[in-house]
């Protein structure tokens, strides 16, 4: 099971609001959060379908025994 969280970011400040040689506007510190935001929301959907698929073949598979 690949639930991509590979690509999943860090939730490091350094990396939210770009300390260190670049300086990010609050522009793109909105845009980072909402991205993030986005990801999070996509792996929630994604394990939830997938539990709801386990639990239908689990019913299907053995009657009402979970």
């Amino acid at each position: 099971m690949n639930l991509g969280l590979d690509n999943f970011p860090g939730s490091s400040d350094q990396e939210l609001i770009g300390l260190g040689s670049r300086a990010i506007d609050s522009k793109q510190v909105l845009e980072c959060i909402k991205v993030r935001t986005n990801k999070r929301l996509n792996l929630s959907h994604r394990i939830k379908a997938m539990l709801m698929t386990e639990i239908e073949a689990r019913v299907s598979g053995n009657g009402s025994n979970l």
